[in-house]
């Protein structure tokens, strides 16, 4: 996906991100 934005992607919610479900 994008790493970049993971908050653009609603198909990354986060875990490999970094970030949480909530962050989309």
């Amino acid at each position: 996906m994008c790493p970049i934005f993971p908050a653009s992607m609603p198909l990354g919610p986060g875990p490999r991100h970094g970030k949480p479900p909530s962050a989309t």
